[in-house]
């Protein structure tokens, strides 16, 4: 924003804008060169032996106890 005030157009700041990234990707390209764009796949892990679960009865729930009528004169 500075230097498109100062110099009265946006050229000069698009101009550097377009140097900068430029040099940006240059470098990146510079310091890794091996490493390419695409990430590589992870390798696979072999596969491991999973521990068999007991086999649970599904949960029921018991039937309850009817409670015997009690009369008042029990009481």
């Amino acid at each position: 924003g500075w230097m498109a005030r100062t110099t009265d157009s946006v050229y000069y700041p698009l101009i550097a804008h377009w140097w900068l990234g430029l040099a940006t990707d240059i470098f990146c390209l510079l310091r890794a060169p091996e490493k390419s764009a695409a990430p590589q796949a992870p390798k696979p892990r072999p596969a491991m032996a999973l521990p068999v679960a007991k086999r649970v009865p599904p949960f029921r729930a018991q039937p309850r106890k009817k409670k015997k009528a009690v009369s008042k004169a029990a009481k």
